[in-house]
């Protein structure tokens, strides 16, 4: 019995331009720190808002 796992996958090519966006204008002002500004942008998707 074969499923196919990627069936209902959805398409984040818009997040990730959108995300592309913010990392260029957080990196504006955190010059030199992409792992932080990755960290940053991670909390913030992450956030359940509790």
């Amino acid at each position: 019995m074969e499923e196919n796992i990627f069936q209902n996958r959805v398409d984040l090519t818009a997040l990730n331009e959108q995300v592309k966006k913010i990392k260029a204008a957080i990196g504006t002002v955190i010059v030199g720190q992409e792992t932080m500004i990755d960290l940053l942008i991670t909390a913030i998707l992450a956030d359940d808002f509790v």
